[in-house]
């Protein structure tokens, strides 16, 4: 009987640790998705390198909720860490919002989910948050 036990606990972990992988892969010049916590590691193949890339947290999130009627529309900001080296990004869907960092330039072009007049307020680092990033 414990044997049968261990097993069904064994593939339980299993099934649960499989969709859930901390650090993601990506190159530059290519949008990427990050949840709150997770890394990402971005390959540069011109500068023969690769970027650490962590989204620390949402530092505010002061959008017009959907369904709410506001006298501005407010923003977003999140923070970054790159190779270590915390970064404040402005969520923008243009293309001009991007943030010099070394040799590249950096951009968090969304932020979701979008707040809504229903959803109660969350933490900034909200594990549901994720940020849609790019380096060039």
């Amino acid at each position: 009987m414990q044997k049968g036990t261990l097993m069904m606990a064994m593939a339980a972990a299993l099934f649960f640790t499989a969709g859930c992988k901390k650090t993601i892969d990506g190159e530059t010049g290519k949008p990427f998705v990050l949840k709150v916590n997770q890394k990402a590691a971005i390959s540069d193949p011109l500068h023969q390198r690769t970027l650490m890339v962590k989204f620390d947290e949402v530092v505010e999130d002061s959008r017009c909720p959907e369904g709410a009627m506001c006298f501005w529309a407010g923003q977003a900001i999140v923070a970054v860490s790159i190779n270590g080296e915390q970064l404040k990004l402005k969520v923008a869907d243009s293309d001009s919002v991007w943030v010099s960092w070394k040799d590249y330039r950096v951009r968090c072009k969304a932020l979701s989910p979008y707040p809504n007049v229903k959803d109660k307020v969350t933490k900034r680092t909200d594990k549901r948050k994720e940020a849609t990033l790019e380096i060039k």
